[in-house]
């Protein structure tokens, strides 16, 4: 029961995070939103290694090189892409079209550590990329996909594919012994340092959003999206073991638009059900061709 309760929780809590992003809409720029996220988050994992016993020192030098290259992908420059698309794209848009994800990072798995590509996962990217098609269908062929909206698409789907080389790094860490919790840590310091860099070049003045929906959003980004989810997700990893546990993946579409279908007021059309199915379906299939791998 508790294993199945934690499942829940974080399929809910990831597949909401697009939907929880559109809150922070106001005067905070979305780097700015992104860096006050991943600075809390890396304090905490740094107040958490030693009551866990992990150690934060004695990486090499290449490694650390590795999680600069992970913490860019999976968390600095990409959760910067993702926090402005939303900001141009209704959130369930969003979510399906990264989604696309489940297809990338086995293809650039098998391009930059050889690993093999199954047919399952072409088979699924035809498909997700259908879906893609099917959702954003009346922008394509009304000639509406301009400006914002434009830029929206391309920022997410950009996103998705520097997280999938940030995956790259990640497995390729992993797969010498990196410690999930650690490699969170690294990841999070070095894409939120990237982030202060970016920041200060330009001369972004440090700004913050009093509202309550600003703090709820960030409280529910932080607490239950970066932490309280991933370490369900490492107690489900040992308990389920990490196929089942990379399952869940496909069921964030299905929980974001919903999510935009009932507060964003996105209208239930075929092409927007449509759409998230057939991208849900074909992140399930190439899911499950990475792991028959």
């Amino acid at each position: 029961m508790r294993d199945a309760f934690y499942y829940a929780f974080c399929v809910l809590a990831w597949g909401s995070t697009y939907f929880a992003v559109t809150f922070l809409k106001g005067p905070v720029p979305p780097s700015l939103s992104v860096i006050y996220r991943l600075v809390i988050v890396a304090v905490v994992f740094a107040l958490l290694h030693p009551l866990l016993r992990r150690r934060l020192t004695g990486l090499s030098a290449r490694t650390h090189l590795w999680l600069v290259l992970f913490g860019l992908g999976n968390f600095g420059l990409s959760y910067a892409m993702m926090y402005a698309a939303v900001t141009m794209i209704p959130s369930a848009h969003a979510i399906t079209l990264f989604a696309i994800k489940v297809v990338m990072t086995p293809v650039l798995l098998g391009l930059f550590l050889r690993e093999r590509i199954p047919r399952a996962i072409w088979v699924g990217g035809v498909i997700g990329i259908a879906g893609v098609v099917l959702m954003f269908w009346p922008q394509l062929a009304g000639g509406d996909l301009r400006g914002d909206a434009w830029m929206g698409f391309l920022l997410t789907l950009g996103g998705a594919a520097i997280t999938s080389f940030g995956d790259v790094a990640s497995t390729r860490l992993i797969r010498a012994g990196g410690d999930p919790m650690t490699l969170t840590f690294w990841g999070t310091t070095y894409g939120v340092l990237f982030l202060i860099v970016v920041a200060l070049v330009q001369g972004q003045a440090l700004v913050w959003d009093p509202s309550l929906h600003f703090a709820l959003a960030m409280g529910w980004l932080v607490v239950a999206c970066s932490i309280v989810a991933w370490l369900m997700y490492m107690h489900l990893v040992k308990t389920i073991g990490p196929a089942r546990c990379s399952n869940m993946v496909t069921l964030f579409p299905v929980v974001g638009v919903a999510l935009s279908l009932a507060f964003e007021g996105v209208a239930p059309t075929v092409n927007v059900l449509g759409g998230a199915a057939l991208v849900t379906a074909g992140a399930f299939l190439a899911n499950r061709g990475k792991l028959a791998a």
